[in-house]
């Protein structure tokens, strides 16, 4: 019997994280200095919050990016590991071949064994028949070998698809930890890309815009 070698799976890469440190600093108040248009109680409050939600979303994005830092240093590991079980299939596998290989070299042995019991059953001489008698004495030793052979076939097939099993489950684990590393990293470059918006908004929107006191006093009196 023909023995067929499963397939092992294949990894993709890790995309590496985007990005360095993001800074936590708070920005400053709105200035009083005039270079812009008079800001509305609205835009002076919303000014006035966003130097908190700047400094509390970049906070939330480094500690963020603390945690997947040390998710990415498990990974490499893990790789190794599954470079080692690939390492033992291969090894499996050279030994199911080496032992098919024998299987095969056995069954011509048997096929030969065969002919020449025919041809000697046909012939009525006494050397023919001397012959036919010593080499049936020969069939339970062949039988034997054959058993033996095709029996560590079988057990080394079973040991190689053991391997391929753990080799691709623990692939497959591997594989998921990759892809929901790449999912956090991408969701945290799209924060960063927020603090980064926010900022430029506060640069944009609030730096150098007049502002009533009146207004500031409202604000923080909750008003």
């Amino acid at each position: 019997m023909r023995r067929v070698f499963r397939k092992v799976t294949v990894l993709g890469a890790i995309c590496a994280l985007s990005g360095g440190a993001w800074s936590q600093a708070a920005l400053p108040a709105p200035p009083k200095a005039a270079s812009k248009s008079m800001m509305t109680r609205d835009e002076l409050r919303r000014c006035m919050k966003l130097p908190d939600t700047i400094k509390a979303m970049a906070a939330a994005v480094e500690q963020s990016k603390g945690v997947l830092d040390q998710d990415r240093l498990k990974i490499d590991p893990a790789k190794a590991e599954l470079a080692t079980l690939r390492t033992e299939v291969e090894a499996q596998k050279a030994v199911v071949q080496k032992s098919d290989g024998a299987v095969r070299e056995l069954s011509k042995e048997i096929d030969q064994w065969n002919t020449e019991l025919e041809d000697l059953e046909k012939n009525d001489s006494k050397t023919a028949q001397r012959r036919l008698k010593e080499i049936k004495g020969q069939q339970s030793g062949l039988m034997a070998r054959n058993k033996d052979a095709v029996s560590q076939r079988d057990k080394a097939f079973g040991a190689y698809e053991a391997a391929v099993a753990k080799f691709n489950a623990r692939g497959k684990e591997l594989e998921t930890s990759i892809n929901e590393w790449n999912a956090r990293n991408q969701r945290l470059v799209e924060e960063a890309e927020k603090v980064t918006e926010l900022r430029d908004d506060y640069a944009a929107d609030c730096s150098n815009r007049r502002f009533r006191e009146e207004d500031e006093i409202a604000i923080k009196q909750g008003k």
